[in-house]
């Protein structure tokens, strides 16, 4: 069975496409760490899948952090007025959802 947080990783950054197109017009550096946040999300829990015991729930709290650099910089993207808040919504949801079920996996 495939490692769905995984997927779901992966279709939060494809939400995020859009958002970090406006978000580039205005702050070249937040779109680049939002960037790299997300994709790490993704990398560091597919490295969590070749891994055992305590070394798989490094990864998956690395992925975690990432998760929350992520939603961090999406926030401060909004505050700025960088993206329209409707625009968020989904991929902020979806984030919430992921890192619900990374925090059941740290465990």
């Amino acid at each position: 069975m495939a490692f769905k947080v995984l997927e779901m990783a992966i279709a939060l950054a494809g939400q995020l496409r859009g958002p970090l197109e406006a978000v580039r017009r205005r702050d070249r550096s937040l779109e680049d760490q939002v960037r790299r946040a997300a994709t790490s999300v993704a990398l560091n829990l597919a490295e969590s899948t070749g891994r055992d015991g305590a070394d798989r729930v490094r990864f998956i709290r690395i992925a975690a952090g990432s998760l929350c650099e992520c939603r961090a910089g999406l926030e401060i993207a909004k505050a700025w007025g960088f993206v329209e808040p409707r625009d968020l919504v989904s991929p902020l949801a979806l984030a919430s959802h992921i890192e619900a079920i990374l925090y059941k996996l740290r465990r």
